[in-house]
């Protein structure tokens, strides 16, 4: 028998839900075509809905037809981007997340007050590689594990802050954090990890020291989804990233126990709806309500 709880911490955060209505405003009322600067969200559902309307994904703005609008995606670009894009003739629409805009606009004003930046976050995502870029080359420094924190080796007259990817491990920020400290006495830690991520992270972290496993709905290309298996799994529990296209994982069809749900932030609710719908088609599940 499964038993099924719905975590009360779900759906798109605030960010998403912005790019989002956004976009879909754009789709309907821009007449000359609307371009997306990399995928909006991390949510294949989201993106499909968007081309369906004619939105059209790419990778640069150049080339695009004079008059269309380019919406940048909720990751946000780096400067040398979003210069690029404003010197065209095209209508710019921003839909970065308030909170990446903001750690962008910290990484540059501690640059300016003459500080080295060290950033927490995923190799290859696209809002570290947006902060990153809000910095001239080289006066920044990617740190994605506690591996390469401890490898670091910082310069004796240079000052030092840390930042973070909004969507970053709380737990691996802090390790980081830690092993940097105690090696550059006057670091300044600034802890830019969104809340709502946090907010899921705990969440994730409750549900699974209460489940014998934990379904996280969201795309393989989330990082906030990947990281919330991640938790859970370090709770103890097993962890499934799953979306409302694909199959329930094998090892859940013979599951008993009680079994989490929660979503990553580019998920929607009736996204988890719908995964609840296909979970409760199992043999012997049934939903036992929310878990707060």
């Amino acid at each position: 028998m499964i038993r099924i709880v719905l975590s009360s911490v779900r759906g798109f955060c605030s960010g998403v839900r912005r790019a989002v209505a956004m976009a879909l405003e754009e789709s309907e009322h821009a007449a000359n075509g609307v371009f997306i600067l990399h995928d909006l969200v991390h949510n294949d559902a989201v993106v499909r809905n968007l081309k369906s309307r004619g939105v059209t994904i790419v990778n640069s703005p150049a080339g695009l037809p004079a008059g269309s609008t380019l919406i940048f995606s909720a990751h946000g670009v780096s400067d040398a981007l979003e210069r690029e894009a404003r010197s065209l003739p095209l209508t710019v629409k921003d839909a970065t997340c308030p909170l990446v805009k903001r750690v962008h606009g910290l990484a540059a004003d501690r640059h300016r007050e003459g500080r080295f930046i060290l950033l927490a976050g995923k190799r290859g995502h696209c809002e570290t590689e947006g902060i990153l870029g809000r910095v001239p080359p080289g006066c920044a420094r990617l740190l994605e594990t506690a591996e390469e924190a401890s490898a670091f080796v910082p310069d004796p007259k240079l000052r030092y802050v840390l930042l973070s990817q909004t969507t970053f491990l709380a737990s691996g920020f802090e390790r980081i954090a830690e092993i940097l400290k105690a090696r550059i006495p006057d670091l300044q830690v600034e802890r830019t990890i969104c809340p709502a991520t946090s907010d899921r992270q705990e969440a994730v972290r409750r549900l699974a020291s209460s489940c014998g496993a934990v379904a996280v709905v969201g795309s393989p290309e989330s990082s906030n989804s990947r990281r919330l298996c991640e938790s859970a799994r370090a709770a103890g529990a097993a962890a499934y990233l799953m979306s409302e296209s694909s199959p329930v994982p094998e090892e859940l069809r013979s599951f008993s126990g009680t079994l989490g749900l929660i979503s990553g932030a580019s998920a929607s609710e009736e996204e988890v709806r719908n995964v609840l719908e296909h979970l409760l088609e199992l043999p012997g599940a049934e939903f036992a309500g929310e878990f707060r």
